[in-house]
């Protein structure tokens, strides 16, 4: 019996070690384009990367999240958890604007009180590598697997962007926690139930007299 309890409950945690590696390590592969309504939000329907400005070191830096905020000195950024970054090559936003259209090819119109203007363009960073970054939606740094970028508009060929739309990996940090907590709860529950039936095969083996 307790050969048994430890095969299953090994198999759980297995399982769910499994399951987290699958989600964090193949991000991009299953990722998911969600429709939000949100002209501030804008996914890539292809294999590019946003290209944004790391301004404390000087470099350029690369993302697939696509949530679009403008700042105090009205510059253009993406929005990565806590810390948002400029975009590259940088886009200024007038100050009267009361909307941004993005359209499929990447130019960013900007609706002011006189009308709508261009106001520039997205330029995606492509790379040799399928999967150049372990975590594509983070603020990624070119590297030996990801080699040199190339950078050019969104096509037909590469793939267009979508605005109102956001793409999210298929697994975050919270669900991957989940998957590991539910599959600990469920080994707990049968080492529980186990030790219950030894314990009453041993009442039955041994009865009081």
């Amino acid at each position: 019996m307790n050969r048994i309890k430890i095969s299953i409950r090994s198999m759980l945690i297995s399982i769910a070690c499994i399951a987290a590696a699958t989600c964090w390590l193949s991000p991009l592969a299953s990722s998911n384009i969600t429709r939000t309504a949100n002209s501030m939000d804008v996914a890539i329907d292809g294999s590019g990367y946003f290209r944004v400005l790391d301004e404390e070191k000087g470099e350029i830096r690369y993302t697939r999240n696509g949530t679009l905020e403008v700042d105090s000195n009205q510059i253009l950024n993406i929005r990565i958890e806590e810390q948002i970054w400029p975009i590259e090559p940088a886009i200024t936003v007038p100050s009267n604007t009361t909307q941004l259209d993005v359209s499929r090819d990447g130019r960013i119109r900007a609706h002011t009180s006189v009308g709508r203007t261009i106001i520039g363009r997205f330029q995606l960073a492509y790379f040799g590598s399928k999967l150049p970054f372990d975590q594509p939606f983070n603020a990624n740094i070119a590297n030996d697997r990801s080699g040199m970028e190339t950078s050019r508009e969104p096509s037909a060929e590469d793939g267009w962007l979508i605005q109102g739309s956001i793409e999210r990996p298929p697994c975050d940090s919270l669900t991957i926690a989940t998957t590991y907590t539910i599959a600990l709860f469920a080994s707990c529950v049968f080492s529980y139930l186990a030790r219950k039936i030894t314990g009453v095969r041993a009442l039955r083996s041994h009865p009081s007299t």
